[in-house]
């Protein structure tokens, strides 16, 4: 089964003072409808847009656009990253749209279509455009939509978003990757540091740790049994963090064409197990034994 390689940059935002409510209508072009009802806003020469949703979510694409004007040059400033995050528009629109098919409702959506060679709109202004005017035209109004956007769920929903910033992976094991920027040896850290509050306030989920109608805590909330990784593995996707996540990252190395690497993974593995619950190596061992 192939998985999505997937990176979330997911968090929750309550009650939150941040957002400008700032867009330049001089920039922006006509709207239009698509089949979903949606509200289409352009910004200039198309290289950003904005799909206005009904639901309080808001999801960003930054990386996806395949756009490569002779107009801006490729970015040099600052040894920047240039990879484009394949598929991530398509995988915005059918999240849309299964959406939809679900509730009747749609996100909120932010898409870059400017190669990532020409704008990084996951950088700031000087990294991202590198000084060209029309690419800073084009970042200045990627983060006018999105402020525009939490802007508006906010008034709508009291103050509520879920806002999902949409990437790209590269990592050999296919699998999504939740970020809640916290590092991975962070997330490996016991119940008691990730509870504490230096780690909540790194958190992107922070606000969520303090509003949540089960009083979870942070390290439930990142690896807990109804974790969000924990309920998308459940449902067949493997994600990382989750409850017991590094069995699925075992059994999907274990599956693997690589025997060298397989062997390496699994060793390393096995020795990060070496730190968790008796019962999640007994676990690990009987998975091996089943796939043999």
């Amino acid at each position: 089964m192939s998985y999505f390689h997937l990176y979330f940059e997911f968090y929750i935002k309550i009650k939150s003072n941040f957002c400008r409510f700032v867009i330049s209508l001089f920039f922006l072009i006509s709207l239009s409808n698509t089949s979903l009802g949606q509200n289409i806003i352009y910004g200039t020469n198309n290289y950003v847009e904005y799909h206005k949703g009904t639901l309080p979510i808001v999801i960003s694409v930054p990386h996806g656009g395949t756009l490569n004007p002779n107009s801006i040059p490729d970015r040099t400033c600052n040894s920047p990253v240039l990879v484009t995050d394949a598929n991530t528009i398509a995988l915005a629109q059918n999240i849309s749209t299964s959406l939809y098919s679900l509730t009747g409702c749609i996100p909120h959506i932010i898409y870059c279509n400017l190669k990532r060679s020409k704008l990084d709109c996951n950088r700031n202004l000087s990294d991202g455009a590198c000084g060209n005017p029309e690419a800073i035209i084009a970042w200045n109004e990627f983060h006018d939509f999105l402020d525009t956007a939490q802007n508006f769920v906010q008034t709508e929903y009291n103050g509520n978003i879920l806002y999902i910033d949409l990437h790209g992976h590269g990592n050999p094991i296919q699998r999504i990757e939740l970020g809640y920027l916290l590092y991975s040896d962070e997330l490996e850290f016991s119940d008691s540091i990730l509870n504490s509050t230096k780690y909540i306030e790194f958190s992107s989920i922070q606000n969520l740790v303090y509003n949540n109608q089960n009083n979870y805590n942070h390290t439930q909330l990142l690896k807990g049994d109804f974790a969000l990784g924990t309920l998308l593995a459940n449902k067949g996707y493997p994600s990382v963090p989750a409850s017991k996540f590094l069995i699925l990252v075992l059994v999907q190395i274990i599956l693997a064409e690589d025997t060298t690497q397989q062997i390496i993974q699994v060793i390393i593995i096995l020795v990060q197990l070496m730190v968790c619950k008796w019962n999640v190596i007994t676990q690990a061992f009987a998975i091996m034994k089943l796939i043999e």
